[in-house]
């Protein structure tokens, strides 16, 4: 089980986010998604990439899936969802 961060702009990018994970990167969605707190989220990305923002989140959710972190990167690298997805190893809890 694996934690993906997902910050957007708008709430329709998180949704379609969250389609494209599920269609398009084959990955399985346990429960349901959580807001947090848009400026925690930019924290917590910046905390795990080592690097400034481009931009800063107005909307995020944490989502857990079936899949181990390393089958979770490598296929969301395939897909191009319109938000930035973070996705959350066991190292970093």
């Amino acid at each position: 089980m694996t934690i993906v961060l997902i910050r957007a702009e708008n709430q329709t990018k998180i949704l379609n986010s969250l389609a494209d994970i599920e269609r398009h990167a084959g990955l399985k969605i346990n429960g349901t998604p959580r807001i947090i707190d848009n400026n925690l989220a930019d924290k917590y990305a910046k905390s795990i990439m080592k690097d400034r923002l481009r931009s800063k989140s107005k909307i995020a959710v944490l989502v857990s899936v079936k899949e181990n972190a390393t089958l979770s990167v490598l296929q969301i690298r395939k897909i191009h969802p319109p938000a930035h997805l973070v996705v959350i190893s066991e190292e970093y809890r």
